[in-house]
Order: structure tokens, then sequence, then C-alpha cells
């Protein structure tokens, strides 16, 4: 399988894969990668999941969606840009949101290759897919990405769940999109399958949790950097934050609090900030 991605490279160097969220791509991460590309001792990476963005998968197969299939799609990723081959395979993980339990999920599977788990305001509690927001029951057919207007696709997110004024600002910012590489019709990065399917099988369990006492009970060490947005904004909640730590322990989580007015983007709202913490855990993990 061929996996959408961005890349920048330096052959000796340790690669970064950034990872996005729901409701996104790897285009989330356009001011960031040009940050990290200035760093001669890192190469940054950044994928589209499938069902995302430009991802070729087609559509989201429930009996085929689980969180080892998103795993296994890290390392498809990490195969076709040809990285971790030097460095003794180690690599960083950089995830954001649902992003960052995709890295955790990696991290558990793979110990013995991470060198850095960075987790973008995300915790590893359970969140119920009853209580999940935007989530609609599984439609009868798959959510298609090509549509052959603008409308046509602003209706289709709307019976998706979204409400009218996330739509507007996704076509502001450029998730939903003319489809100019074929100049016929319109393409969302958007796809609330992956949303409804991360929430009903990566997330709607208690696999978060599970996956710290794995790692905890590994040899690897990684450090772990969790960086957590504004009160009003986050989605981190104190309780699974104090979990985490509590299972791996304090000399190997730092928890990084981002100012008040941060939102749960913190890589989009405090630019400035977010690389300097960024660049300064990698500066730790070059060490």
């Amino acid at each position: 399988m061929s996996l959408s991605l961005s890349t920048t490279s330096a052959t000796q160097s340790l690669p970064v894969v950034l990872i996005h969220g729901l409701d996104s791509s790897k285009e989330t991460w356009d001011t960031v990668l040009p940050k990290l590309q200035q760093r001669e001792d890192f190469s940054a990476t950044a994928m589209d999941c499938r069902g995302c963005g430009r991802h070729p998968l087609p559509d989201l197969i429930d009996e085929e969606f689980s969180i080892e299939a998103l795993v296994q799609d890290v390392q498809d990723h990490l195969e076709e840009v040809q990285e971790c081959k030097t460095n003794n395979n180690k690599l960083v993980l950089l995830g954001h949101s649902m992003g960052a339990r995709v890295a955790l999920a990696f991290a558990a599977t793979y110990p013995e290759r991470v060198a850095c788990l960075i987790m973008e305001d995300m915790d590893i509690g359970r969140r119920r897919i009853t209580e999940a927001p935007f989530v609609v029951p599984k439609p009868s057919t798959p959510f298609s990405r090509s549509f052959p207007t603008r409308k046509d696709a602003m209706e289709a997110l709307v019976q998706a769940g979204y409400p009218q004024d996330r739509i507007d600002r996704w076509i502001q910012d450029g998730r939903i999109f003319p489809n100019n590489k074929n100049n016929s019709g319109w393409w969302s990065s958007v796809n609330p399958d992956f949303r409804r399917l991360c929430y009903d099988k990566v997330v709607d369990n208690d696999s978060g949790v599970e996956q710290c006492q794995s790692l905890a009970s590994n040899p690897s060490s990684f450090p772990i950097h969790v960086l957590v947005g504004g009160p009003d904004n986050t989605i981190c909640r104190p309780e699974s934050l104090q979990e985490m730590t509590s299972i791996l322990g304090q000399d190997r989580v730092t928890i990084h609090q981002f100012p008040p007015e941060s939102t749960h983007s913190i890589h989009s709202s405090h630019q400035d900030e977010y690389m300097a913490t960024i660049n300064g855990i990698l500066d730790t993990v070059a060490k």
C-alpha cells in the first residue's frame, strides 16, 4: 500500500514521524515541518492516516480497521520513505490528539525502536463513543471523499453530523478543496468514518492504560512528553495524566503545560512556544 506523505531527508539523521488527529491530514504539520527541516540531526516525515487526507485507501471497512492496522500503517510509511535504516532503527514519534494514541500504540508494539514519544494534547483515558461529538451511527455505505461540487461535499458532511460553521472553516483552511489532481470535483480530507471507527475501536476501551502498562514492564525506557493545551481547550483529563505518570514514573513522563489561551491544536495556536518545546525535547534526544 502506498501511503501519502511529506518528507524531509537527511541520511544519517534520526527520523521524526508526525501523525495527525481526527478530521485532519498531514497538512496540519505544514508549519512544523519547515522548522524541523532546519535541523541536520533529524529528518521529519508526516503521514496521512488511512482514509484521511490523500491516503489512497478508498474506503474504510469496519472489519479491517483496528489499532493494529493503524500501527502497521506507520510501519508501512517508514518503509516507503526508507527511514530507520540507520541509528539502530530508532525514531521519534510525535502525534496530535488521536494521532498521539496511534503513536502510543506503535511505541507499545515496538518499544525497542522508539527514542522518544511526544503526545500533543491527548491522555490515555477511555472515551466512550456514546459521548463523542460529531459521531453518527454507521452509514449504509462508506463515506466517499470525492464529490462533484462543493455543495455536495458540504451536504455529505452535514449529513455525517458536522455543524455548518465547522465545515465552512474547513473549506477556508483547505481541508475541503477543489480536486486539482484531475481538475474535476471537490475532495474532503476529512473522513467521518475515521472519526467513528477511532472512537469505536481505538479509544472506547482501556487500551491506552494497557499500552502504558506494557511499556512500564519493558526494559526500553525512552522518555515520554505530553503537551497540554489551555484548561478551556485541552481534552487531557488531569486524572488520566496522573494515571499515566503513576504507571510509567515521574522520571520518564514530562508534562508540558502551555498558556491558558492555547488550543487543542497547540502547534497551530502557539507555534513559537510549541517549536521551542519540541526543539528542546529533540536536543535532549540528540545528546
